[in-house]
């Protein structure tokens, strides 16, 4: 066997070495001659299997770069779509890539080139880049990645570009460049080509560019400007651009006009609110002079934002605003408005401050502030614009309010401050007079109840304690005059349905009512032993130097009175009319009529002209709003008439009014300190409306409460849906010492269909002055983009103020997205002193 071994060792070793040396001298030597005489086949070109996994799936993961995003795929079409290996060639292609929670990013263009391994991209033709962000359309595009800070990240140039912004910006340029770098928010750029973190901010940066908000057709103004730099972004979840744009060297055009330059500028680029400079103001004022102004707006989140506005007047020198806003939540919201300024002509601080806020808790609380104060009454009409009564008299009147709501009432804390400023020349003025008068609530807490029910009635009733007073100011050199009282006051009272007694429905209020006052006035000042035939006013506080209706410092007073009061109404009486004409009016009349008598009897008090009269709880304290020691008797009538053209239609309600005069069997005191006996308190009210385009109403009052109007007659006809028309006279008791003032009030307003030209007006006219106190009339005509305005303006001013009226035409333009950039005085002041 182990002869077998050897010899079978030495037969593998033989044929080993016989097949090389075949394979060196034989085959060897015949390949090579194959392929010199060309004989044998090209190999096959093994192409790699793309559809496997897309090329821009991998680049992402390719080794020696970190990535944590999630791959995105593109999505492309078009007419033509030419796939060579790594290069896509699209014709009339578009290129759109989607985040969730973001918009979409979309790319269009007559040709598309790009290369999925450098992600390089260029497009030509018609190119259209946009997002819910912007929209930028060029006529060539260039996308690459360059290499920062061992990152890839996306650039380019683009040529012929108009860049369209949010809201409405529009900005031309010949060449654009930009770059998408990790930042505070992710790029757009990024997001079409998917290289970087999920944070990119994109930075443009254009030369020779032109800004405007109006189409390229209407470039009725712009903005030309040597360089701008602009950032924008988004996260997802949220659109909106997070930076700002950077201008240099700007003319702005109206217009092929240049009207203004500025060096540099800078604006928030975002649909959200950031902070920046608002446009400037700039005006001129032959009082004031030159003025220069300069807005800075600041939000603080979402919900709040300041505004400082200082505005410089070369005549008197540097006036500062600030307007403040915040809106936390649903219930709260407020505002506030200052102004300040130290006049070069006085030297004397002069100031306005404007407090308005609104609490509604869902607990049950709930608080309102209404402030407004002023270092004078002149300082708005020399300085702002007036916010005033019908009689063009600023209101200076401020109040706070908490309270919380239960379930069977009410509880408030009330303060306020309502200030009268008296002028030279007021026709009840003297040198006796005070400059001002405020009346005050120190302040004042109440609690109410809420009706309770007591079979077919209800109880009520409320409790109040506070501290009252008048200030009266009486000039420089005169200390001013302070007169406070506390009062507490007490009442219930229970109403409800007696019964039917026949066709009449009977009604019924019972009350008592219980008054502490720790001062009344020092003398009587209200008599009520006038004889009942005389309708006189109480003595003119004008010929009483020690202002006896406001002298509260007479001894500690109770006040007790019980009241009552039985009303009668007849059921509703009514005939219909079919079928009338009458006039222009054709259709169906229907006439109601509501008829009722009350009775009113309240207790008396001897004191009753000593006590003051600050609110209603001094002058109505009876049921029903009575007087004390009323005993009358009211007839009263409701009518309403309905029509309508046919039978296929409703009723409108066409005409309201209401009737009612009382006889007073004893003499009572008025609201106003008048007496009367007898026939009185005769009161109208009627309202009429025949169609949707007139409203005519009358008003006719013995008697008033504070800011309304004893006697009114006003007109509201509305032509067309951009053209009213306003009249109204009245004679109003607005003043606080009950002095009557009467005017008349008309404006209106008319305007093209087209809102190109426009019409405002409003003339106050007061008959007791016998001049106009405040009017206006302003011109407009505009365009989408630009607006040209002439106002004229007519001011009443005191005769204590540098000039007795005060005659302005004003000429203004507006730009769109910039407000009112500049206004002109073009006239003069009247009447200066």
């Amino acid at each position: 066997m182990l002869r077998d071994g050897r010899r079978h060792g030495t037969r593998s070793l033989v044929a080993k070495i016989i097949s090389t040396l075949f394979i060196v001298f034989v085959l060897v030597p015949i390949n090579l001659f194959c392929q010199t005489v060309d004989r044998l086949p090209d190999l096959p070109v093994i192409l790699p299997k793309l559809d496997v996994k897309e090329i821009d799936l991998l680049f992402p993961q390719r080794p020696g770069q970190e990535n944590t995003s999630k791959p995105m795929p593109l999505q492309w079409r078009g007419e033509s779509v030419i796939d060579k290996g790594s290069t896509l060639f699209l014709t009339k292609g578009t290129i759109e890539r989607e985040d969730i929670g973001s918009s979409n990013v979309v790319l269009k263009a007559d040709s598309i080139e790009y290369n999925r391994i450098d992600q390089s991209m260029k497009a030509t033709g018609s190119v259209v880049l946009e997002s819910a962000e912007f929209r930028m359309s060029c006529h060539r595009l260039e996308i690459k990645m360059i290499m920062s800070n061992q990152a890839l990240i996306p650039s380019g140039e683009a040529w012929g570009v108009t860049f369209e912004l949010p809201p409405s910006w529009i900005l031309v340029s010949q060449h654009l460049s930009f770059i998408s770098y990790e930042g505070d928010t992710m790029g757009l750029l990024g997001k079409l080509l998917g290289g970087g973190k999920a944070d990119r901010t994109v930075e443009f940066h254009f030369e020779e560019v032109s800004v405007s908000p109006c189409p390229d057709e209407t470039h009725s103004w712009f903005a030309k400007a040597s360089s701008l730099d602009l950032k924008t972004g988004s996260y997802i979840g949220h659109s909106g651009f997070q930076g700002y744009a950077k201008l240099k060297n700007i003319v702005l055009k109206l217009g092929h006009v240049p009207i203004m330059w500025m060096p540099w500028a800078l604006f928030p680029a975002r649909v959200d609110r950031a902070p920046g400079l608002l446009p400037p103001e700039i005006g001129y004022n032959s009082r004031l002079g030159l003025a220069l102004g300069m807005s800075y707006f600041q939000p603080f989140g979402s919900s709040a934002d300041a505004t400082l506005s200082p505005t410089w007047y070369s005549k008197e020198g540097m006036m500062w605003g600030l307007e403040s806003r915040w809106a936390p939540e649903f219930a709260h919201k407020g505002n506030l408005q200052v102004k300040y300024i130290r006049p070069k002509t006085t030297s004397e601080s002069r100031y306005r401050v404007n407090l308005h806020e609104i609490w509604d808790l869902d607990n049950g609380w709930f608080a309102r502030a209404d402030v407004n104060h002023a270092s004078d009454h002149l300082m708005e009409a020399e300085f702002g614009r007036i916010a005033s009564n019908p009689l063009g008299t600023p209101i200076y009147d401020s109040s706070v309010f908490i309270g919380k709501n239960f379930k069977w009432a009410t509880f408030s804390i009330f303060a306020s401050d309502q200030r009268t400023f008296f002028q030279p020349d007021d026709p009840f003025y003297n040198n006796n007079f005070p400059a001002s008068l405020q009346k005050i609530k120190l302040p004042e807490g109440q609690l109410r109840l809420y009706p309770i029910p007591i079979g077919n009635f209800h109880l009520d009733g409320s409790s109040r304690v506070g501290r009252l007073g008048y200030y009266l100011d009486l000039g420089d050199d005169e200390p001013l005059a302070k007169y406070q009282w506390e009062r507490s006051d007490h009442h219930l009272r229970i109403s409800g349905r007696l019964g039917q007694i026949g066709p009449l429905r009977a009604d019924m209020q019972i009350g008592g009512r219980f008054t502490h006052y720790s001062a009344v006035l020092t003398d009587t000042y209200f008599d009520l032993e006038t004889p009942s035939d005389e309708n006189r006013l109480p003595p003119n506080p004008i010929d009483n130097p020690v202002f006896d209706p406001f002298r509260i410092e007479g001894p500690s007073t109770q006040r007790w009175i019980g009241s009552s009061r039985l009303q009668f109404s007849a059921p509703q009486l009514g005939r219909s009319f079919l079928n009338l004409k009458f006039a222009s009016y054709s259709g169906d009349i229907k006439h109601i009529l509501e008829p009722m008598v009350a009775v009113a009897f309240n207790s008396k008090n001897k004191l009753a002209g000593l006590f003051p009269r600050f609110d209603e709880a001094d002058t109505r304290p009876g049921v029903g709003n009575t007087a004390v020691g009323e005993r009358s008797i009211e007839f009263g009538l409701k009518q309403h008439l309905f029509g309508r053209p046919n039978p296929d239609t409703s009723y409108a309600d066409l005409v309201r009014a209401r009737t009612s005069i009382k006889y007073y069997f004893d003499p009572i005191i008025y609201s106003d300190g008048r007496i009367k006996q007898g026939w009185s308190s005769f009161d109208t009210d009627v309202d009429i409306e025949p169609n949707r385009t007139l409203r005519l109403s009358f008003r006719q009052a013995t008697e008033m409460s504070e800011g309304t109007a004893d006697s009114s007659v006003s007109a509201d006809v509305a032509i067309t849906p951009s053209t009213r028309f306003r009249l109204a006279f009245f004679n109003s008791g607005i003043n606080r010492l009950h002095i009557k003032q009467r005017g008349i009030k008309t404006g209106g307003s008319y305007g093209t269909k087209d809102d190109r030209f426009g019409l405002q007006f409003e003339v106050n006219y007061d008959f007791e002055r016998k001049t106009f106190t405040q009017s206006r009339v302003e011109i407009t005509y505009g365009s989408p983009c630009v607006a040209y305005s002439i106002r004229y303006y007519h001011i009443y001013l005191p005769e204590i103020s540098p000039f007795r009226r005060e005659d302005r035409v004003d000429f203004a333009l507006s730009l769109r997205n910039l407000g009112e950039l500049f206004s002109a005085e073009i006239g003069r002041l009247f009447g200066a002193k």
